[in-house]
């Protein structure tokens, strides 16, 4: 599986509470994405991991 790195401005948009971010990936990317957060505390989450879904256009 080939990684794939997004732009760092795009990984530092900030989420709100309950929110959610996008963010586009070449098309046919496959496998699985992981991401870590900082909590309001400043300490960080435990990894999280998810398959990738293609979205229907």
């Amino acid at each position: 599986m080939d990684r794939v790195a997004l732009d760092k401005p795009a990984l530092r948009l900030m989420v709100p509470p309950k929110g959610q971010q996008r963010y586009t990936v070449p098309t046919g990317t496959r496998g699985h994405v992981e991401w870590q957060l900082i909590d309001e505390d400043g300490w960080n989450t435990p990894v999280c991991q998810q398959d990738l879904t293609p979205l229907d256009v």
